[in-house]
């Protein structure tokens, strides 16, 4: 864990995220790692044109604001399709699937801080 108080998000390294809650992705996630404190994660998340998260739940909620492309966000039993300046909640517990409709790029706040996307 970083607790920097900066992050500059052209010298931060992107990594790529394959599997999301131990579940494999379907396409292409790249992430940059913003700002990790005690209680809260920022993420730069893009995601290419085609590419659908598994379903699946957090024990944190995440906060999504789509800064570019548009993305289709089911939450429970509701569908949104969220573009430029939309947000979207994710609340712990309840299940929930991403779809890029283009290639997007959202930012994303998990709190608490949980990393998720590594393999189980």
């Amino acid at each position: 864990m970083s607790l920097g108080l900066f992050g500059r998000g052209q010298e931060v390294p992107s990594f790529s995220i394959e599997h999301v809650e131990g579940q494999r992705i379907n396409g292409t996630v790249v992430a940059k790692k913003l700002l990790h404190g005690r209680n809260a994660l920022l993420v730069e998340v893009t995601i290419r044109r085609g590419t659908v998260t598994p379903v699946h739940r957090h024990l944190h909620e995440s906060y999504l604001y789509v800064v570019s492309g548009r993305v289709k966000a089911t939450v429970g039993d509701e569908v949104y399709v969220a573009g430029p300046g939309d947000a979207v909640l994710h609340p712990a517990g309840i299940d929930h699937i991403s779809e890029a409709l283009e290639d997007a790029v959202w930012i994303e706040v998990k709190v608490p801080a949980e990393e998720t996307w590594h393999p189980s």
